[in-house]
């Protein structure tokens, strides 16, 4: 009989198997089936075992391969206790000792009750118990000291966190125990006490202490087995006694921070840290021996606390009393015959001043009664030159405090001039300083204001050139008045300006500009091999060569024989030269120019702008060689000089002729803010109400039309209108434009300049048809309905402003009133505000019908609206002077 084995493998653990076998010959013919006894396949070994210890038990889970059903013994070696076979992996092996070490081992076996080898789980021990509980938080003393929040909080010191207290009981509060049924404590690492019992599951005691310092509490836990649950240590440092204190200072002092010398001790060792405070200052911490106030130095008695603390908030306080003063508490002012000190000072009964000169008085003056200001007047010569010594003493001091030594003049010298300097549009004086004078004044005769300059230089920016201005200048302090000084100084005159008039193949025609100049100069012509005739403000020349260039130098002279420079300007005559230099006339029309700088860097610059080039080529030059090409957009001249004159010549040309004009150019100041308009802001103002006071008035016969043209008030400027080609000097005085086409539009071109600036504006205009009347009717009625528009001037009573009402009557006219730029359409009444009182008014009007226009002017005086001021009150005798200054007639 043939044995046949066979091996099966990958079956699963403690798993019963069970087969059916048959055979079969070689001719595929089987045996009957025979079937095999049941067996179990071996269970695994247990790999390991998973334990939670409690404080009385320790629960086991075992880890191993076996599918369920599967047999497990557990035995605890060091108990001899057995967890019989059970299918369960888990064993709450208890009751057992707390905190005692417990030795495992377990076994398996599968369903034919086969067993595994013995695994050895090692060994596991019960929980100790611990003791837990819950403190309040506390928080660390950190940001802004403030001794009335110290108790309680905390401070890191060695690296120990240490409880703050107030007091000579060092608390403890835990609650929520668990784990502990008894404790015990020690102070300083002295004796123990007993072991006390725990109830209601927390511990509250406070701990009381003899002297102030640092506390270590040290406390022991027990638990509920018996064993040692664990410990705590707590840091404190405790304090009941404020520190002592002592403070000396200045009783009068003239500083803004005064200083309180302390002399102190605390219970406490000073390196935990000392805050002081004075008044409702903020805390600081205090190093040194010396505290540091801010006091209002207000010329008043200073009343307050200085207030030391240590770490824990325990807080001494200290009064002091400090008269503070500030470099103002009294003040000289002259008189004639004598001079009167004024202390203010807060008084007090008994306080005493000093005044002390040198030659007149020694003596003290007590106060009795209260006073804000005390007013010594003290008798001298006029003209007399003291040393006043001024001190203050405060009750039941013996010495003087902060005597001072200070000139007394009681007469001011006339001031004399140092330097002065001339200008086209611009005079500087310069004073020598006068001994005693608080403040320098000045006075131009054509004007009525007074002006107080800083310092000892005065510039004056509103002059015209090639005139004479006279000054009055003065020194004054407190009452006192010098004389006046008086000088007469002219401006330089401005260089002209020339516009070509007419040219023709041999004759030139031009008309000088004298831009900002007067009338009254002397023009001045000269060409080389020639001999140009003047006549007024024209030139001309005959005789002359056909397409050939002729240069011609023209200068003017002042009243007071004072020369311009020579200026220069090339023109050609023949065919087609008149059209050429009428453009070009337009190109310097156009011109325009604005200046600015950088305060920071101390640059200028100087923007040209040429409104239309009318196709010929321009070009600027500047006085420090710089060239540039000029255009419709502004081109700019950089890294300039500021408060300084540049001359700028435009250059225009073509392919045949050229012609240049030159412009002054004055740069800004960067290094001294000027209060108030600017130059420029100043010119913009006056040539705006210049234009605002253009008259025109067009006419027109069987011959022709025309325009006649005026400004009613030039404010001293240089002003031209051009109409058709053709320019004329403007004035009150009408100028007449003829040889016009009837019935077609002209403009009126107006160019105001004051030598260094200019600016212009454009007028539309219609001469009439050809014989009309319908216009000189319009005219007529118009200027009649100007006269009867009814103007109110009043304003707020002591506001020094005013206002004007204008008033239009009933009419088909639209009417446009203007008053200083400011332009309102008038259909019933309008009002024109913020206007100053005591001030002839110039209200223009321009009346138009949709076809013509009319221009009329009339005046009116703003009345006074300032209130009166009190400038002096005095009591002479038994009457009371009161001086008065008004513009307004006083009234008994």
């Amino acid at each position: 009989m043939e044995e046949l084995s066979f091996d099966l493998d990958n079956l699963t653990a403690n798993t019963q198997q069970q087969y059916t076998i048959t055979a079969r010959n070689k001719d595929g013919v089987e045996t009957a089936a025979i079937t095999t006894p049941a067996k179990y396949t071996l269970a695994n070994p247990i790999i390991t075992a998973q334990y939670e210890p409690g404080y009385t038990n320790i629960k086991i889970t075992l880890v191993a391969n076996n599918p369920p059903g599967t047999m497990y013994k557990i035995i605890n070696k060091t108990t001899g206790e057995v967890r019989d076979w059970s299918s369960d992996v888990t064993w709450d092996n208890n009751p057992l000792t707390n905190e005692s070490e417990n030795e495992y081992e377990a076994l398996a076996r599968n369903g034919d009750g086969i067993e595994t080898v013995v695994t050895k789980l090692g060994s596991m021990k019960t929980l100790k118990a611990l003791g837990k509980f819950v403190e309040i938080p506390r928080e660390p003393a950190d940001g802004a000291f403030d001794p009335t929040t110290q108790d309680g909080k905390t401070i890191t010191l060695d690296g120990k966190t240490v409880i703050l207290v107030k007091g000579n009981e060092l608390p403890l509060s835990l609650h929520d125990l668990k784990n502990i049924v008894e404790w015990k404590y020690s102070i300083n690492d002295g004796p123990w006490t007993e072991w006390k019992s725990v109830s209601d599951n927390k511990i509250e005691q406070n701990f009381p202490v003899d002297t102030p310092g640092l506390y270590k509490l040290s406390i022991n836990f027990k638990n509920q087995f018996g064993n040692d649950a664990g410990h705590v240590t707590k840091w404190y440092l405790a304090d009941w006694i404020a520190p002592q204190l002592s403070t000396t200072y200045d009783k009068i002092s003239k500083e803004a921070n005064p200083k309180f010398g302390m002399t102190y001790s605390d219970n406490l060792d000073l390196s935990y840290g000392i805050w002081y405070q004075v008044d409702e200052q903020p805390w600081q911490p205090l190093t040194g021996n010396e505290v540091t106030g801010t006091l209002p130095r207000d010329n008043k008695f200073k009343n307050g606390f200085v207030r030391i603390s240590d770490v824990v908030g325990n807080v001494k306080e200290v009064p002091y009393e400090i008269l503070s003063l500030n470099d103002q508490y009294f003040s000289i002012e002259p008189r004639e015959g004598g001079y009167k000190v004024t202390f203010n000072v807060e008084a007090k009964t008994g306080q005493r001043y000093h005044v002390k000169t040198t030659n007149l008085v020694d003596d003290d003056f007590q106060v009795n009664e209260s006073s804000t200001t005390n007013i010594i007047d003290v008798p001298g010569l006029t003209g007399s030159k003291y040393e006043a010594t001024l001190g203050i003493r405060l009750p039941g001091e013996a010495f003087w405090y902060d005597p001072v030594k200070y000139p007394v003049v009681l007469g001011l010298e006339m001031p004399t001039l140092q330097s002065q300097e001339s200008l086209t549009n611009r005079i500087t004086l310069q004073v020598n300083p006068v001994e005693g004078a608080l403040t320098y004044k000045i006075k131009r005769t054509d004007k009525q204001e007074e002006q107080i300059f800083t310092g000892t230089v005065f510039t004056d920016d509103d002059v015209l050139p090639a005139r004479q201005y006279t000054y009055e200048f003065w020194a004054e302090g407190g009452q006192l008045k010098s004389k006046k000084n008086t000088i007469t100084i002219w401006t330089k005159p401005a260089n002209p300006a020339l516009f070509v008039q007419k040219v023709s193949n041999s004759s030139i025609l031009l008309q000088v500009g004298l831009n900002g100049n007067p009338e009254d100069v002397t023009v001045e012509v000269q060409r080389e091999g020639g001999q140009p005739t003047v006549h007024g403000l024209l030139i001309e020349e005959t005789g002359l060569s056909e397409d050939t260039d002729y240069t011609y130098q023209v200068r003017v002279k002042s009243a007071n024989n004072e020369y311009s420079e020579w200026i220069a300007q090339t023109i050609r005559t023949g065919d087609g030269n008149a059209e050429f230099y009428e453009k070009a006339e337009g190109v310097f029309a156009g011109v325009t120019y604005s200046t600015d700088g950088d305060k920071e860097m101390n640059k200028a610059w100087i923007d040209v702008v040429v409104n239309d080039v009318k196709g010929l080529q321009v070009e600027g030059e500047l006085s420090n060689g710089e060239k540039k090409m000029l255009g419709t957009s502004a081109t700019r001249f950089d890294n300039l000089e500021p408060n300084k004159e540049y001359r700028l010549t435009v250059v225009v040309k073509d392919e045949k002729r050229i012609v240049h004009r030159e412009y002054t150019i004055r740069t800004p100041d960067l290094t001294h803010p000027v209060s108030g308009p600017n130059p420029e802001q100043l010119f913009d103002n006056t040539a705006n109400d210049i234009f605002s006071e253009v008259v025109y008035q067009v006419d027109a016969d069987d011959k022709g039309a025309w325009v006649d043209v005026s400004v009613t008030n030039t404010r001293g400027m240089d002003v031209h209108g051009t109409v058709n080609g053709v320019t004329q000097l403007l004035s009150a005085t009408p100028v007449r434009y003829g040889d016009l086409e009837w019935n077609k539009e002209y403009f009126l071109t107006v160019v105001v300049s004051d030598g260094t600036r200019r600016r212009e504006k454009q007028y539309l205009i219609k001469t009439p048809e050809k014989g009309t009347t319908e216009e000189e009717a319009f005219r007529k009625e118009a200027a009649q309905l100007v006269q009867s528009i009814n103007l109110v001037a009043d304003g707020q009573l002591n506001s020094g402003k005013a206002w004007i009402d204008v008033e239009v009557p009933q009419t088909d006219f639209a009417v446009v009133a203007t008053i200083e730029g400011v332009s309102q359409e008038i259909t019933k009444k309008a009002r024109f505000e913020n206007l100053d009182d005591n001030t002839v008014y110039v209200v223009s009007f321009e009346v138009r019908n949709g076809k013509y226009s009319y221009r009329g002017q009339r005046e009116i005086a703003t009345p006074n609206r300032t209130a009166p001021e009190v400038v002096n009150i005095s009591k002479r005798g038994g009457i009371l002077e009161i001086e008065v200054l008004t513009n307004s007639e006083l009234k008994n």
